[in-house]
């Protein structure tokens, strides 16, 4: 679990972690220097209760990227198989930790212990647990793939990771995250589908609560097409320097796959996303169009198309 200035929910969602069905679990916490209780907070929990661990450094503020990354470097310095990402704000439900688990052992047994990565819908709610929809992914216009994950991961992200659980194997071969990496449950299901296999549960798994802190947060496909409330020009130029940031993730990651798998059937899609930059406009178009490589909704793909258009390496 991240921590950054949480005090007035963390102590929900450590309560909802706490009564878990599935009991035999370790929690590591690192509080991202915050200025409000939410230290505190967490000292109690972990007075009272063996199995938290709080991550002390002298690190400074990392941010939500490089808070999961320490925490992630910490976990695989333990004996666990399996590793679940927690927001400070949220609340599972109870048999969140058991129905991953054996979803986990299924896959296991049907694709051998190669990398896994388990992720589900969520409910979202308001700042006092009111529904606001029943399922994010509706909610956002997305879906998981099941097909082809990494045509669209490479363009855009559908894993939330506060309802991620990957195995040993996915988290061996994702760290170190780079710098480039837009977030870690990108990243990871981007490992995921190059290295192993994703798995989706249309069981919302969490209750995502929303509020006004929140660091990244639901967006209603509906809100995001209402002029009056979302500023395009700003949103456009943000989603161009966030594809720009991909095409970098991407090379990463093809330098991660030289390293443990240069034989890997899905380097050539990556090469060819990570050369982008270096292609005309058109030519951008005519490689996106042969690979496929397209983000989910024709509205969002139609933005994307105008932004390949006007990339820069700046």
């Amino acid at each position: 679990m991240g921590v950054y200035n949480g005090a007035r929910h963390i102590a929900t969602q450590l309560n909802s972690i706490l009564t878990q069905s599935h009991t035999n679990w370790e929690l590591l916490v690192r509080d991202d220097v915050s200025s409000d209780d939410s230290m505190d907070i967490l000292k109690s929990y972990a007075a009272n209760d063996t199995r938290i661990t709080l991550i002390r450094d002298n690190l400074g503020n990392k941010g939500a990227l490089g808070n999961f990354s320490l925490l992630m470097e910490k976990g695989l310095q333990t004996s666990s198989r399996y590793f679940v990402f927690s927001d400070q704000d949220d609340i599972w439900q109870p048999d969140k930790l058991s129905v991953q688990l054996e979803q986990m052992k299924k896959t296991e047994t049907n694709y051998g212990e190669i990398p896994i990565l388990l992720h589900s819908d969520l409910e979202v709610v308001n700042a006092s647990l009111d529904s606001i929809s029943p399922s994010l992914m509706k909610y956002q216009g997305i879906r998981h793939e099941s097909f082809d994950p990494l045509t669209v991961l490479l363009v855009q992200n559908f894993v939330t990771g506060c309802t991620v659980m990957i195995n040993r194997k996915l988290l061996e071969i994702a760290l170190p995250l780079p710098k480039s990496a837009l977030m870690h449950d990108w990243w990871l299901g981007l490992c995921a589908a190059v290295f192993g296999q994703i798995q989706f549960t249309n069981t919302p798994l969490v209750r995502y609560r929303q509020h006004d802190n929140n660091a990244v947060g639901a967006k209603s496909i509906l809100q995001f097409l209402n002029p009056f409330k979302v500023n395009w020009w700003e949103a456009w130029l943000s989603g161009k320097k966030n594809l720009t940031q991909s095409i970098f993730q991407a090379q990463s990651l093809g330098r991660r796959i030289l390293e443990h798998d240069p034989a890997n059937q899905n380097l050539p899609l990556i090469q060819t996303y990570s050369s982008l930059l270096a292609l005309t406009p058109r030519h951008r178009l005519l490689e996106l169009k042969r690979r496929q490589i397209y983000p989910q909704a024709k509205f969002r793909q139609v933005l994307a198309m105008s932004r390949f258009l006007f990339l820069s390496e700046k």
